[in-house]
């Protein structure tokens, strides 16, 4: 089973710092659906999946940082018998 803490949701701050740009630049990539975020409140406050942010940085030419790739792959379902990276035999 995957820990809760490892299949958690970014920040559009966490997306700014890894983007190089603005928070502000980030929500106006979601709000021009260049980046697809999970509303949270009404008050504005959304969360990007680890895969979704990996998709837009691909596409816009910029770096995946490697700690990303590791998130990301944490919200891949596990096959049945698999076992989790660093998981002892």
């Amino acid at each position: 089973m995957t820990d809760i803490n490892s299949r958690r949701m970014l920040t559009c701050g966490e997306v700014a710092v890894i983007c190089s740009v603005t928070s502000q630049a980030v929500r106006g990539w979601v709000s021009q659906k260049q980046l697809n975020a999970v509303r949270l409140t009404s008050r504005g406050h959304f969360r990007l999946t680890p895969k979704e942010v990996i998709r837009f940085l691909r596409r816009h030419g910029y770096i995946v940082p490697p700690d990303l790739k590791n998130l990301a792959d944490a919200w891949m379902p596990k096959k049945e018998g698999q076992k989790s990276k660093g998981q002892n035999l």
